[in-house]
């Protein structure tokens, strides 16, 4: 990496507002029943969000601990990056489900005990409980991948690498080959989000000088044509009632195509680009754009008209962005760093003792 300091990353949290937006865009339009909405919302804007996500995801954690992994701090950073925000729309989830201002989450005070530990635990997809809160089942994933890329680190050493980015398509392609001898669609998207966390994980690698940029492209290229075939085995061989092949197999390249470009044009992560200080300034309060926005589209679907909703709910998301970033999740990464350094220090100061 020939990038310095901010500069290095900068253009990552420009991505992250793309990503962000796309999500954002999802949820907002899909309110709507106009033509102009559906026209929106038909290429699956959700989907490249969360895809991208992924991919920069995979390209992040590395860079975290590219100076040695020490499992413990890397939890506790990992958990106090997550766990304030999150907390913190359990909350206020509860609060939207009694008062009426999202009546779908009323349920959430009686939801029973087995509901309440698995959704703090962000286990409930695992374990069938009722979910509290739309967009955590991607935190569910997230916290999966940093599983996943500490134990590997751990257990591969320098050839972690290599070794995911064999095993990452060769388990996408036996759960598509396994669908196609069940005869039946086996939800891919899922073990695909890790996928694209493995091909930021490779990117990373690449732009570190760990491997060529040849061995790069083969990486991207395997992406493209393993979604490619899962999509179209899970979305065309096999049905979904809500998306249709191209919807699937559409967000997935595009998003491919955008990580990718930000990586092999370097005028696209300048100051002009994914690097313009306005961008990067946004894309720093992503976490909490992407968190905060299902509540201020809920205060905002209550103006009735389109014409009022979508400013109110993007200034609202905004807003309420910036207080969650400023108020909960800063203080949260602060606190985390902390903690981490005291939990690295101490076997170190243990060593000392006599």
């Amino acid at each position: 990496m020939n990038e310095s300091g901010a500069q290095r990353l900068g253009y990552l949290d420009g991505l992250r507002l793309v990503a962000a937006c796309a999500v954002v865009a999802q949820h907002l339009f899909e309110r709507f029943h106009t033509p102009w909405a559906k026209a929106i919302i038909a290429p699956a804007p959700g989907v490249f969000g969360v895809v991208l996500f992924f991919m920069i995801s995979g390209f992040v954690i590395p860079f975290s601990v590219r100076k040695g992994l020490a499992p413990r701090s890397f939890a506790i950073r990992r958990i106090m990056r997550i766990y304030p925000v999150y907390l913190t729309v359990l909350a206020l989830a509860t609060i939207a489900g009694i008062s009426g201002l999202m009546p779908h989450l009323a349920f959430i005070p009686t939801a029973g005990l087995k509901a309440w530990v698995a959704n703090l635990l962000l286990v409930q997809d695992l374990v069938s409980a009722r979910n509290f809160y739309s967009v955590s089942w991607t935190l569910t994933i997230e916290l999966i991948w940093y599983a996943l890329f500490a134990l590997l680190l751990k257990t591969s050493g320098t050839r972690a690498g290599d070794v995911s980015a064999i095993a990452a398509p060769a388990a996408m392609i036996a759960l598509t080959l396994a669908s196609l001898l069940i005869g039946s669609r086996i939800p891919l998207g899922r073990p695909g989000m890790i996928y694209a966390a493995v091909i930021g994980y490779q990117t990373y690698r690449f732009m570190a000088g760990e491997v060529s940029r040849g061995y790069w492209r083969s990486n991207l290229i395997g992406f493209l044509l393993v979604t490619l075939a899962s999509n179209f085995v899970a979305f065309g061989i096999f049905h979904h009632p809500n998306i249709t092949v191209m919807q699937a197999i559409g967000p997935w390249t595009l998003a491919l195509l955008l990580f990718a470009a930000s990586f092999a044009l370097p005028g696209l992560r300048g100051q002009h680009g994914l690097g313009h200080p306005l961008l990067v300034g946004l894309g720093a309060i992503s976490y909490s754009i992407y968190m905060m926005h299902p509540f201020a589209i809920a205060i905002g679907v209550h103006l009735g008209s389109p014409l009022l909703v979508v400013p109110a709910a993007l200034a609202l998301t905004l807003l309420f962005a910036l207080v969650s970033y400023t108020l909960i999740e800063k203080p949260g990464i602060r606190a985390g760093r902390a903690l981490a350094e005291r939990a690295r220090s101490a076997p170190r100061v243990a060593a000392a003792l006599p």
